[in-house]
């Protein structure tokens, strides 16, 4: 079974790419950078001492690592829209269970009197 590894076909694709890791990856939580960082590590040197020789820079990323990071770059800032909005609709529905509660309970202290 033959594999073809990952590569840009046009580089402004790959410029594109880029810019899109480079203007989302500062929004990511922590465990997202961890996710990100499992995938450049072997592109930092084995004997970085300082967090600043960690960073890594994308231009430098062979293409199919590039494409990986920024797939889960995406995967992580749509997971994290997903967690907003689902916090979002619970807010909504224990709002509104609140309110039917309260109508009910007025609406039975109405019949029992």
């Amino acid at each position: 079974m033959a594999i073809r590894s990952l590569e840009y076909e046009d580089i402004l694709e790959k410029k594109k790419d880029r810019i899109f890791i480079e203007q989302n990856i500062d929004s990511l939580s922590k465990e997202d950078h961890i996710y990100i960082f499992k995938i450049v590590r072997p592109y930092i040197k084995p004997t970085t001492t300082s967090e600043q020789d960690t960073v890594v820079d994308i231009s430098k990323l062979p293409d199919g690592i590039l494409m990986e990071v920024k797939n889960m770059v995406n995967v992580c800032l749509l997971n994290n829209k997903r967690k907003e909005d689902i916090g979002k609709y619970s807010n909504e529905h224990v709002q509104v269970m609140n309110k039917l509660e309260k109508e009910l309970t007025q609406r039975s202290r109405q019949f029992n009197n």
